[in-house]
Parts: structure tokens; C-alpha cells; sequence
């Protein structure tokens, strides 16, 4: 039997624990967790577990819904006994959610190696996490997240949209750092609030030379991805911040031909795009998680200002000077 090995990350309010068999994946879930002020929690309001087991292949229970199909790659989720089962691949990685105990079961069939860092990453902890903070009424938002005194700017986008630049370049003129990826939401009274998960900020290779300070110590490349991780704690030691009040929301959009400006954006379009990205829809016993996550959404566009970022790179040194006449 291999040794447990066993690490723990305390968010705001929640305390995160994994618990796996697997050497490999167990330093996977400490490089993507790894914080710049990392801190404990004596008592949280609740703490999610999550067991990460390599296993044997047909030791990973069947279930209804097993799906044959040809591609290397497929997910399928559904609802069984109040627990939420997605399963990947053909029976290669199962997840059981079991939201009653904030309890997180993954079975990894051995020989199944890492498709993508970032993928596996995604399917064995951050989906689950995504899906079981739902229920405590915490919400994630595919967006990068940087804070001007209390009141924080939201920058939603699919992967090469820009929010890496946008947010290096604001972080530059002072701005505090939440995360470029992924934002926590929730509702506290009247009032919508972000706090960060943490995630290390990775910038394409190409766009390297627009920042001179960037040295090559403050550097790591990631070759699959030919992007370059950011040190920012080394960088921008003291640009950290935990939480803020969203005010604005800007999609950044990169164009080579427009001229670099702010828009408007109707909030319409603003709350289809949020509920567009990631947003899972429960029936049944689950229906209300929908519907108060849609409500959340729906809050936090009324109480912001909406705008469209179109951008070169040579203007990133403009974009927080136009930024900040908005907060």
C-alpha cells in the first residue's frame, strides 16, 4: 500500500484538504496550490475533502451510466443517490461528489498519466471544488481579479483573451493581485464580494519583452503551453490582496487593427456570457443551487459597470490609465 500523503489550503472562510496515494499527483496539487501568504484557519465554517486514489482499472466502480465511445477523451456527469458522479475517459477517472459531507472521491485508473498539467488539475480538484462551493453559496467566476483600494475590477474571458497582460500590466501601475484565472463570489447581505484562489500568473512567451523588468529569475517556463510563470512574489512582492468589492467588469478583447479603447457593454450580453461559462444547471433535488447561483450572477451585473477592452499589446502601458477613470 502506498504512503498517504496529505497537505491542506485555508481560503477565506474554508479550509481545502487532500489526501492521495499518488506521489506524482500529490506534487501536481502542491504546485497549483502553492500561495504567496499562505495562512490557517483554527476554525473554519467548513473544510472539503478531497481523496485522490490511484487505483486499479476495474476497481473503479461502474455505474449506470458508463459510456463507450472511441474518443480518447469524454466526461459525463449525472446525479445518483444525492451524490454528483462524473466520469472521464473509458472508467479512467471517476469523480464521486458527495455534497451532504463535503467529500470529494476520485479513482484514477493507474497507467492513465497526466493528458495536460492544467486539464487533470481542472478535472480531479478544481471541477469538484467548483461544484461542492455551490452549496455554501460561493460561486466561481472564470476571471481574472485586481483591486484598487477595496473596490476590485473583474476581467472575465475564455484562455487567450488577454487577462494575463491586462493584469500584469495593472499590477505594474500598483493594482493589487487576486488571481488571473478564477474568482470567488458571494453574496453577504446586499453585497457582492470576490476573494482569490491563488493561481500563478503565466504570460505567453511572446509578451515577455513588453514587461523589461521580467528577468529570467523571475521566470519559469512551461514548454507545453509556451507561456512563462510568473514569480510574482519575487517580482511584485507586495501586490497581494485577499478580497474587494467588484465595481467593474471588462472583457478584455486583443485586436491588431482596432484602435485601444473602453466601451460600453449592454449588461444583457454581460449575464449571458457569465452564465455561458461554466455554469452547470441542477434539476431535480439540486434545482435551487441553480437557481441562487443564477440569482448571484444576476446581482453582481446590476451592481457593476460593463465595458469591453479592445487592445494591442505595443498599448498595455495606456490600459491602466483607462481603467482607472472607471472605479
Amino acid at each position: 500500500m502506498s504512503d498517504r500523503l496529505t497537505t491542506s489550503l485555508s481560503i477565506n472562510n474554508f479550509r481545502l484538504k487532500v489526501i492521495t496515494n499518488d506521489r506524482k499527483i500529490f506534487h501536481l496539487i502542491k504546485e497549483q496550490l502553492d500561495t504567496p501568504n499562505p495562512k490557517q484557519i483554527k476554525k473554519p465554517d467548513f473544510e472539503i475533502l478531497f481523496n485522490l486514489e490511484r487505483t486499479d482499472f476495474y476497481k473503479i466502480p461502474r455505474t449506470k451510466r458508463d459510456v463507450f465511445k472511441e474518443e480518447p477523451l469524454f466526461q459525463d456527469e449525472h446525479i445518483a443517490d444525492s451524490k454528483i458522479i462524473i466520469d472521464v475517459g473509458f472508467r479512467s477517472l471517476q469523480v464521486n461528489i458527495d455534497p451532504k459531507k463535503d467529500y470529494v472521491h476520485v479513482c484514477i485508473a493507474r497507467g492513465q498519466d497526466f493528458i495536460d498539467r492544467n486539464l487533470f488539475f481542472d478535472l480531479v480538484f478544481f471541477q469538484p471544488l467548483r461544484f461542492l462551493l455551490r452549496f455554501h453559496k460561493i460561486y466561481v467566476l472564470h476571471a481574472a481579479c485586481l483591486a484598487k483600494g477595496q473596490s476590485a475590477i473583474l476581467l472575465p474571458g475564455v484562455p487567450g483573451s488577454g487577462k494575463s497582460i491586462v493584469s500584469l500590466s495593472l499590477v505594474r501601475k500598483g493594482y493589487k493581485y487576486l488571481t488571473d484565472d478564477d474568482t470567488f463570489l458571494r453574496q453577504k447581505g446586499g453585497i457582492v464580494e470576490c476573494f482569490a484562489f491563488y493561481c500563478s500568473l503565466k504570460i505567453k512567451d511572446g509578451l515577455v519583452r513588453f514587461f523589461p523588468e521580467m528577468k529570467k529569475k523571475y521566470l519559469k517556463p512551461i514548454r507545453q503551453d509556451k507561456k512563462q510563470r510568473v514569480d510574482l512574489k519575487k517580482l511584485y512582492p507586495n501586490s497581494f490582496q485577499e478580497k474587494a468589492i467588484p465595481k467593474v467588469i471588462i472583457f478584455p478583447c486583443f485586436s491588431a487593427h482596432l484602435k485601444t479603447g473602453i466601451y460600453p457593454v449592454d449588461k444583457r450580453y454581460v449575464l449571458r456570457r457569465l452564465i455561458e461559462d461554466k455554469f452547470r444547471v441542477f434539476q431535480g433535488k439540486y434545482e435551487d443551487v441553480s437557481r441562487l447561483h443564477f440569482q448571484a450572477l444576476s446581482n453582481l451585473v446590476n451592481k457593476t459597470k460593463t465595458y469591453k477592452l479592445i487592445y494591442k499589446d505595443q498599448d498595455i502601458d495606456i490600459i491602466p490609465e483607462l481603467m482607472g477613470k472607471l472605479l
